[in-house]
């Protein structure tokens, strides 16, 4: 299976949202002149993706499982939803995910977006395409966007 990377996947999601960068200005180094420099920029506009830092966006580094729960989170916000609840994570390895990925990793397992295996999430392992094409179907379809 092959891992994917952050500008592919934002440009997955940018289609898929159909946004459109309101800048041609981009904070990123990173992306200027590069094919996917609209689409990460709208994506930033519009809150769903952040740089690696105020000026990279590392479009080449791959995404792990926990920052694409964060940013499946962030379009299903985008798209309206509210993380009204409180979920458990309830993954044998709940103690390697990060602070700030795990309220996120948990709403996406209730909404049935984000699984794992065998009672755990991996969430330091990549993202392969074939497991973003389904989370994203899956985030679409819960935000009623598909």
């Amino acid at each position: 299976s092959v891992d994917i990377s952050r500008a592919p996947f934002a440009t997955m999601i940018v289609r898929a949202l159909g946004l459109e960068a309101q800048s041609t200005s981009t904070p990123f180094v990173d992306t200027k002149g590069k094919w996917y420099e609209q689409d990460i920029q709208a994506l930033y506009e519009a809150g769903i993706i952040n740089g690696t830092s105020a000026t990279t966006f590392s479009p080449d580094k791959k995404l792990t499982r926990q920052q694409a729960a964060l940013i499946m989170a962030r379009v299903l916000r985008y798209a309206g939803l509210d993380q009204s609840n409180s979920y458990t994570l309830a993954y044998e390895d709940a103690a390697l995910i990060g602070k700030d990925y795990a309220a996120d990793i948990a709403w996406l397992h209730a909404l049935n977006i984000m699984s794992g295996s065998n009672g755990n999430f991996y969430p330091k392992n990549n993202l392969t395409r074939a497991q973003m094409a389904k989370i994203l179907k899956r985030t679409l379809n819960t935000a009623k966007i598909m």
